[in-house]
């Protein structure tokens, strides 16, 4: 799906009236040592050391050589959790999801000065839900309105793009203020007796509240979801799956999904709506891992229209946030406006991608 919104004429335009984030405490940032210990279960933990050790650990060690012994081993796990993913710590929340997600959308409404009473509808995008319709939980935490419409989206990463798609549609409805928000404890979405999975992912939310405007600020929004064999005849709806006891991927199949198909889809994109790379100001891609967010700005600066013209501004948080999940972009997005680093009038490209495989691009105008 590509939708052309300059082409759109019905209904009201649409922006972003502001937005809101989570900023949790120093106290529940873990990093890679931290985590091997409160992220981990006693398998999880055994699981690890056996693979740095090269085997189970000795028996027969005293409680000081083993302590000794597995300080050692932090110290390498944390070594390589950095060189395969590049993520150095994470924030993990204790609380339900829809406590996480209030706190975003309260930002969001203290930011904007919009009173509860005025929010017409509650959108949540998330992977780990704890309850059967987040956004509701949500309308009770932050005392919206029983009249406000309320729904919850599951779609892997990709879904955290794709509610904004759905706030949009909401507005040119005809819809006053929808608040559009991405929560995820995304450190549940793996079983703990899997590092491997584990320590990738942290805890966030992020709100964005969207409502009508003078101007229209969005110009596209795009999908896909490609759940067929791909050319070396891998089913790629198996590339990332839930299991039973939590989450298992094919790294190197879905780095390679990022790496060829996503700078060509947004190469093809823009020839097709007639937009210039030079024209995009902020570039927000989703956070799986340092080097998948490297190899993707890379193969885009390589790709042949991109190349000259690209200087976008990469926003990034993968390193000391883990991959979030839904809340990744709308999150950076967040910090963004919240520090001045994203002006009124500038252009921002969102590209979210994950399970499916499946992707969702927007471009904007920032208000």
């Amino acid at each position: 799906m590509l939708y052309d919104v300059r082409t759109h004429p019905i209904g009201q335009p649409c922006t972003i009236l502001g937005s809101g984030r989570t900023v949790l405490s120093e106290g529940e940032r873990f990093d890679n040592r931290q985590f091997i210990h409160a992220g981990l279960s006693e398998v999880g933990r055994s699981k690890l050391y056996e693979s740095m050790f090269g085997g189970p650990l000795p028996d027969g060690l005293s409680d000081v050589e083993r302590s000794s012994l597995e300080r050692a081993l932090d110290e390498r796990a944390d070594e390589k959790f950095r060189e395969v993913t590049g993520i150095e710590s994470r924030y993990i929340f204790d609380g339900n999801l829809s406590d996480l997600a209030a706190l975003a959308a309260q930002d969001a409404l203290d930011r904007t000065g919009i009173n509860v009473d005025e929010i017409d509808a509650i959108l949540v995008a998330t992977n780990t839900p704890d309850e059967y319709n987040i956004a509701n939980g949500v309308k009770k935490r932050i005392t919206a309105s029983v009249d406000a419409y309320c729904n919850t989206m599951m779609a892997a990463c990709t879904v955290g793009a794709s509610v904004v798609f759905e706030g949009w549609k909401m507005v040119r409805l005809g819809f006053r203020r929808v608040l559009c928000i991405g929560a995820e404890r995304a450190t549940t979405l793996a079983s703990k007796d899997h590092y491997k999975a584990a320590n990738l992912f942290g805890d966030a939310a992020f709100a964005l509240v969207l409502g009508p405007a003078d101007h229209e600020a969005f110009t596209f929004f795009a999908y896909r979801s490609d759940p067929f064999e791909n050319a070396d005849g891998k089913d790629q709806s198996r590339f990332i799956r839930r299991l039973p006891s939590g989450f298992d991927q094919d790294g190197p199949d879905v780095h390679k999904y990022v790496a060829k198909v996503l700078p060509a889809e947004l190469q093809r994109i823009f020839k097709d709506l007639d937009l210039d790379p030079a024209s995009i100001d902020h570039f927000i891609p989703h956070q799986a891992s340092r080097w998948t967010n490297e190899v993707l700005v890379d193969k885009l600066k390589q790709e042949r229209r991109w190349g000259v013209s690209f200087r976008a501004v990469i926003h990034s948080n993968v390193v000391e946030m883990g991959n979030t999940s839904a809340a990744s972009t709308g999150w950076l997005y967040a910090r963004a406006e919240a520090q001045g680093l994203i002006t009124s009038g500038q252009r921002c490209l969102v590209a979210s991608f994950g399970a499916g495989m499946s992707y969702t691009f927007y471009l904007f105008t920032a208000p």
